[in-house]
């Protein structure tokens, strides 16, 4: 599978790439609304939330990372860089998204570990991020070494219901580690799985020769 990862680091790129990042907002909506919409965007909407991010990106406030595929977009996470130097140490990562498509593969690990090299480069060593309680997210986050380090029980209202959020963090030294081991992981299912798809076509080849020869 040919699959490229890019780094958008202006507003002129964000123009060029803003369509494809909105229908990925808008597939959210459908899965379970996991980026925190409920319903797609109104066109007002998405066009604050487009200049939104072209203005972090002109400030160097942010950086967004997409992956691509033969399909076209097939996965994104947003990284706000900050400004201050007294905390210029963390990053914030938020809006990541993969396609259903992709999931189950190792483009998770992938995304994660350009995501540290682009924290080292920009000298960052603490990432953090937040995310709705038991979601999707919340477990793969955790799953990755993502610790919480503060609750908050009002953090979101969709259907009216309020939400529990979780505030976490993880050191991009450690996730590093983390991304390499599930990295692994998923190659070592994926040879599980491959073994027992062929024992099983063996077992299907040999059931139709011993039909033949006594049928």
């Amino acid at each position: 599978m040919n699959m490229t990862y890019d780094w958008i680091g202006s507003p002129s790129d964000m123009k060029r790439d803003g369509a494809a990042i909105l229908e990925m907002l808008d597939a959210s909506v459908r899965d379970d609304g996991m980026l925190g919409y409920s319903t797609r965007l109104s066109r007002e909407e998405a066009d604050a939330f487009l200049a939104f991010w072209e203005w972090q990106l002109q400030n160097k406030a942010a950086s967004i990372l997409l992956a691509r595929d033969e399909a076209g977009v097939c996965a994104m996470t947003f990284m706000r860089i900050n400004q201050n130097r007294n905390y210029m140490h963390i990053a914030d990562l938020s809006k990541g998204y993969i396609t259903p498509r992709m999931r189950g593969t190792a483009l998770l690990s992938n995304l994660l570990l350009k995501i540290c090299e682009k924290a080292k480069t920009l000298n960052i060593e603490l990432l953090t991020l937040d995310t709705r309680e038991n979601s999707r997210a919340f477990k793969v986050w955790t799953h990755f070494g993502f610790k919480s380090h503060g609750v908050l029980q009002d953090y979101s209202r969709s259907g009216g219901r309020s939400h529990v959020g979780h505030f976490m963090n993880q050191r991009v030294e450690d996730l590093g580690k983390n991304c390499q081991k599930g990295e692994k992981l998923v190659l070592q299912n994926k040879s599980d799985f491959r073994a027992k798809l062929e024992n099983t076509l063996h077992q299907e080849i040999a059931k139709n020769i011993l039909y033949s020869l006594f049928s």
